[in-house]
């Protein structure tokens, strides 16, 4: 089939460039890299308690990944898929309302989001040590309906309705985690923290950050950047997690109705907002919009969108400078 080169995960879909001058000493920073949710995780917090404040926001990390994880088989998630067609199970609080929520959201896209993708993005393996090009026949995608998830509200407990169907959480987990990290922030005094959960960055302080938006196809090259603050920017791009056969590139973000990449007008596109979970699901469902339809939303949404035709498409309100001369800026 031709030779293959995997890229699993990229360090940062965006970049904290530079932030406001810190004030305090070095005894006041805490500084982490390490490898979570399936993707990196880079933590800088400057002011009061920042080692309890950084080693809580692992801890929150860690756990939400042991509860929401459909490639963790002692998880609430795994729980639900193991028992599909068969019966309910009940998972905690936090678990519930995530999905419930996600069930919202995949009705509100009409479908273009759905969190039971699982089976297809199994079968094509991106996010392991074997990824390949799948069969995806009919049986396969009938797997895949939202409205499928039953709930209980009673005793917060959920299941599948038919055999073999999966949740992934994947497309909203890093935005839901940001949107607990913040609120630590808020609550434990940080003065300032730039915090990336692979696709996903919160900017958090009282002065502006600029903010890089990588280049898709350059390793180390930025398309542009913007300044923000007290925001979480999340980002889709085919260049997060993909593989390559005779030089065609395979990603990760997958129609549910083909069972296929998702052929998108753009590499990328990032959303801007103080609500980490519907910004990563608007990321995701903005990246399999077509571009008329998202240019009718700049104006409704912060939006970062690197077209394939060289172009940033860019919410109106966005103090945004680009980096690469090859691409120009349109703010709608």
């Amino acid at each position: 089939m031709g030779k293959k080169a995997v890229i699993s995960v990229i360090a940062a879909a965006i970049i904290i460039l530079a932030a406001s001058c810190l004030l305090y000493s070095k005894n006041d920073n805490f500084k982490s890299n390490s490898f979570a949710m399936n993707t990196f995780i880079d933590i800088n917090i400057t002011g009061k308690k920042t080692k309890e404040t950084g080693n809580k926001i692992l801890n929150l990390i860690n756990k939400f990944d042991e509860n929401n994880s459909m490639y963790i088989e002692s998880s609430f998630v795994s729980g639900v898929n193991n028992s599909a067609g068969k019966s309910y199970v009940q998972v905690d609080k936090d678990t519930y309302d995530l999905i419930k929520r996600t069930y919202l959201l995949c009705e509100q896209s009409g479908g273009k989001f759905d969190v039971t993708i699982a089976p297809v993005v199994l079968a094509w393996n991106i996010n392991g040590d074997n990824p390949h090009i799948p069969e995806i026949d009919e049986n396969l995608l009938s797997l895949v309906n939202y409205k499928d998830i039953l709930f209980n509200d009673e005793n917060s407990s959920i299941m599948l309705k038919n055999p073999n169907q999966k949740i992934d959480l994947g497309g909203i987990a890093k935005g839901s985690v940001c949107d607990k990290i913040y609120e630590i922030l808020k609550t434990e005094g940080v003065k300032e923290a730039a915090i990336s959960v692979g696709g996903n960055v919160i900017a958090f302080g009282n002065k502006s950050y600029n903010v890089g938006i990588k280049h898709p196809r350059k390793q180390n090259g930025l398309i542009a950047s913007v300044k923000l603050n007290n925001k979480i920017i999340s980002t889709t791009g085919d260049y997060e997690r993909y593989f390559e056969i005779d030089g065609k590139r395979y990603h990760h973000i997958i129609d549910p109705k083909s069972g296929q990449p998702y052929n998108s007008d753009f590499y990328c596109v990032t959303v801007i907002g103080q609500d980490g979970a519907f910004g990563d699901y608007m990321s995701t469902r903005l990246f399999m919009t077509p571009k008329d339809e998202l240019l009718s939303m700049l104006e409704s949404y912060d939006i970062i969108a690197v077209g394939k035709d060289n172009t940033v498409y860019a919410s109106p309100n966005l103090e945004i400078e680009l980096k690469d001369s090859s691409f120009k800026l349109y703010k709608g």
